[in-house]
């Protein structure tokens, strides 16, 4: 068994973009709550836009052929910082190595690069797994009352509130870069200055 993460310009190349737009939204609006997810005709728009977001399908090769895993979209802020935004696998494929494996590829393969990701406080079992998940990865809490921006306005037309997450890095950044890389996430991510 082989994994591949393969970006979405070269499915559309290799006349697979159906991948994208098929499997990954329905994984995409199925594994992240309304509020923690942009529209998917958002995703899209960002695909062909800004060179500084991509998004990869997950595909586990098999003999019998090609299985799709999942995907993940992240974030090239810098020459110092990739920033993961979503990261999710089917649930078939979870509790069996594959997320550890395909994280730790992402790692060394950025080597010069801080990796930073944003995770939900530890109110709930699965929210705890999340962060075991990712210390038992190497990652480091930075910071405990970061802010993700809403991805969507309330029913008064307005940005809804924002939602309180804790933010995470490999390797530890200095304390005196957070402001500088939450200024960062928020501008380029979410486009909030």
């Amino acid at each position: 068994m082989d994994i591949q993460i393969i970006d979405y310009k070269d499915l559309q190349a290799m006349g697979q973009g159906y991948l994208i737009d098929d499997l990954v939204a329905t994984l995409y609006e199925d594994s992240f709550p309304i509020e923690e997810r942009r529209e998917w005709a958002e995703v899209l728009y960002l695909l062909h836009n800004n060179d500084a977001f991509s998004l990869k399908a997950i595909m586990l090769e098999e003999e019998e052929g090609q299985s799709f895993l999942g995907f993940i979209s992240q974030w090239h802020l810098s020459e110092s910082w990739l920033f993961i935004e979503h990261f999710a696998l089917k649930p078939e494929f979870r509790s069996q190595g594959f997320g550890a494996d395909i994280i730790k590829g992402i790692i060394n393969s950025n080597t010069k690069k801080a990796i930073i990701l944003e995770c939900e406080p530890p109110t709930t079992a699965l929210a705890e797994r999340r962060i075991d998940f990712y210390h038992r990865l190497g990652f480091k809490i930075i910071s405990t009352d970061y802010k993700q921006p809403s991805y969507r306005p309330n029913t008064l037309g307005r940005l809804s509130e924002d939602l309180p997450l804790y933010l995470l890095a490999k390797p530890l950044l200095p304390s005196e870069q957070l402001p500088k890389l939450i200024s960062t996430i928020h501008t380029i991510v979410y486009a909030r200055s």
